[in-house]
């Protein structure tokens, strides 16, 4: 059985006001080729987004797998870290149970 939208929602607004966000996320919207806005996070039905404001990932891996843990481990089925190549921001996903 997968999270509710309302939880995910709050883990959302949670992330927002994270340490890791802070430190490491975009603050504002971005625009996507000629007019798709990004959000600095983004929920669906079993994940979340987080855009990378940093190009160095330097220390991003741990820094998420503490978030992970805030957020609580036995919520999360997988989390990573992906480098994009500089078309779009880096970005970290976190994919819930």
């Amino acid at each position: 059985m997968s999270m509710g939208k309302e939880q995910l929602e709050q883990i959302g607004y949670n992330i927002l006001d994270s340490e890791f966000y802070q430190k490491y996320a975009y603050k504002h919207y971005w625009t996507s080729g000629s007019s798709t806005e990004v959000a600095p996070v983004t929920v669906t039905y079993d994940s979340i987004e987080i855009q990378l404001v940093c190009k160095n990932l330097r220390g991003i891996k741990q820094a998420l797998a503490k978030l992970v843990r805030e957020i609580g481990e036995h919520l999360v089925k997988r989390y990573y870290v992906f480098k994009y190549d500089g078309s779009c921001p880096n970005a970290a996903r976190i994919y819930f149970k």
